[in-house]
């Protein structure tokens, strides 16, 4: 017969959570918020009136710093020398990673480097009307956090000024 009742996770020693058993005799959890790094985790089955309670060694769950993808886009590609242009850049999370990256992008138009903080979306922008005739290299790079892996991303093709 398979066991029935309950088992409880506990993580870090004080973060408890409890999962059924089912007909398989497994129980589970479903926890989306650990902080990255790593994690002690038990499972103490309960008992019922046909098998004792018992407790699982220790596992040690490691909870790695998620991908993210920079994207930079124009507004205006090819744009009339003297006009303003946008670019957005996007910071996103890679799957199995969740989650909005927040904290900075260091933006490089003509060559020089300016840092800017993402919203609440991982989002920036930033406009110029100050590039000259030619073609532009526009390149962001995210700067990893505590939770994000840094990135970098560049405008498709480069940003022509004509």
């Amino acid at each position: 017969s398979t066991a029935l009742g309950t088992v409880t996770f506990t993580i870090d020693g004080t973060r408890k959570l409890i999962g059924v058993v089912d007909t398989n005799g497994d129980a589970r959890v479903v926890v989306a918020n650990l902080s990255v790094g790593t994690h002690r985790v038990t499972a103490a089955y309960g008992g019922s009136a046909l098998y004792r309670p018992s407790t699982s060694t220790t596992l040690s769950q490691v909870v790695a710093k998620a991908s993210t993808t920079t994207r930079v886009v124009s507004n205006a590609n090819p744009a009339t020398r003297g006009t303003v242009v946008t670019f957005t850049i996007t910071v996103t999370a890679v799957s199995p990673g969740v989650g909005v990256p927040r904290g900075y992008v260091d933006l490089v138009v003509g060559g020089l480097p300016k840092a800017l903080l993402l919203n609440q979306a991982g989002r920036a922008t930033y406009s110029t009307s100050g590039l000259t005739v030619g073609r532009h290299t526009i390149t962001a790079t995210y700067r990893a956090t505590t939770n994000f892996n840094g990135s970098s991303g560049s405008v498709s093709g480069q940003q022509r000024i004509v």
